[in-house]
């Protein structure tokens, strides 16, 4: 889910969109990650055809006392640990009425990255193209009273999944980086949902879905420089409802969903099963006037404890791995005469514990996050647009200490308190023609 994937700074140029249901992205991971958004009611859409051309480059720089992820034994504590990404995700989508009763909507994305992580023990560097998502959802409004509708998206595999021997260091955080994974394999993920206009104001929306995810090789846990397993990820069924209420200068929305999640197999052999997952949004803007406008939205996010396979049977991890995650995103914008804005940002976040992320396969620390900046938009013409951000982001981090199950304790699994530091840049563009 989305919580899992919560990155260090995600930009959206060009337009700011606080919908029901999470905003899309172009990483590989997000097909099986986020639940579908509902689409906007037909009505809402101008008749004609509109395409949409959205890119984007953003900076991620950070430093701290340990490195991403923290590896027992291997990278010194106290040595001083840094990283940078540089992510440029690239978006096409088309939108127009087939007739006068159905809508449809189709989308690309894809991107590249570039990541180094230079903490002693964990230095190194990767670049690849990331996955491609390909998008179309057909909504139809000739029924009183509902708008029924049918999205398909795909995940094509352009990106690199296997990472081998120090590139694999490359893959930092993803509350410290904009993305995490480099690629995974074909996933395809049908939804069926339908839109209830209550009223002129009410909008309700109803959908459940399944994504496939397909096999893909990554670098080997025993081998990491000649060897790659072949993972065989688990495939999610998510089921959502949402609601979106506008007024006059209010606007309110709200989701939640419940995702569960098949096993997953390495080189053929049951290894996990990542736990159910449950994700609640509530968001909403205020227009003070004409120029001022505020925005807010909140995440929470539950998920269970994972099950591990013992002898052909699962069970929970001894060590308890429930997450709980919440996130609160605030702005205020003032707009100019011309259209252009300006105004500042904050965010915040707490993750009671570790969380695991069934699309990297790997778990994201416990912490606190901080995040304060300045965004703005410029209207060159009236269908382009440019934007830019800039923002500190504070991570901190509580000490863990060793594992112990059954009165053991392994050495060396814990970590010290960790703090980290960093700054994000981007700068983006949408043409509309």
């Amino acid at each position: 889910m989305i919580f899992m994937r919560t990155p260090f700074v995600r930009f959206s140029f060009g337009f700011l969109a606080v919908g029901i249901g999470i905003a899309g992205s172009a990483s590989a991971a997000d097909l099986s990650s986020r639940p579908v958004k509902a689409p906007t009611a037909v009505a809402e859409v101008a008749p004609n055809w509109v395409t949409s051309l959205n890119t984007e480059v953003q900076y991620y720089s950070w430093t701290g006392t340990l490195g991403t992820p923290v590896l027992a034994n291997q990278a010194p504590y106290g040595a001083p640990a840094s990283g940078s990404q540089v992510y440029i995700p690239t978006a096409v989508s088309l939108t127009g009425m087939m007739g006068t009763d159905l809508k449809l909507e189709l989308t690309a994305r894809s991107g590249y990255v570039w990541g180094q992580q230079k903490t002693p023990g964990e230095a190194g560097t990767a670049s690849s193209a990331t996955d491609t998502q390909l998008s179309t959802t057909v909504t139809y409004s000739g029924l009183n009273g509902l708008q029924p509708y049918f999205s398909l998206l795909m995940n094509l595999p352009t990106g690199s999944s296997a990472l081998f021997g120090a590139s694999r260091y490359a893959r930092m955080d993803p509350d410290l980086v904009g993305i995490s994974s480099y690629g995974e394999g074909f996933n395809i993920g049908p939804t069926v949902g339908v839109n209830i206009p209550i009223n002129s104001e009410l909008l309700a929306s109803i959908s459940g879905g399944y994504t496939s995810r397909g096999n893909f090789n990554k670098e080997s846990v025993f081998d990491p420089f000649f060897t790659t397993d072949r993972i065989t990820p688990g495939d999610d069924a998510t089921v959502t409802l949402s609601l979106g209420y506008a007024s006059g200068a209010v606007s309110l929305q709200g989701s939640g969903s419940f995702t569960t999640t098949t096993p997953s197999l390495n080189n053929g052999v049951a290894q996990y099963k990542a736990g159910d997952r449950e994700l609640l949004t509530l968001g909403g803007s205020y227009a003070w006037s004409d120029q001022w406008k505020s925005s807010m939205n909140a995440f929470w996010s539950h998920s269970d404890s994972i099950s591990t396979a013992s002898g052909g049977v699962f069970v929970l991890e001894p060590a308890n791995s429930t997450s709980n995650v919440f996130r609160i995103n605030s702005d205020t914008t003032y707009v100019f005469t011309n259209g252009s804005s300006l105004g500042p940002t904050a965010s915040y976040l707490y993750r009671d514990r570790n969380g695991y992320d069934p699309t990297t396969f790997s778990f994201i620390p416990a912490k606190t996050r901080w995040s304060a900046g300045v965004q703005g938009g410029y209207v060159v013409a009236s269908n382009f647009t440019l934007s830019g951000k800039v923002e500190h982001v504070w991570t901190r981090e509580n000490d863990n200490p060793d594992k112990a199950i059954g009165g053991f304790v392994f050495p060396g699994t814990g970590a010290p308190l960790i703090s980290s530091d960093g700054w994000a840049l981007s700068l983006g563009g949408t043409v509309r023609f």
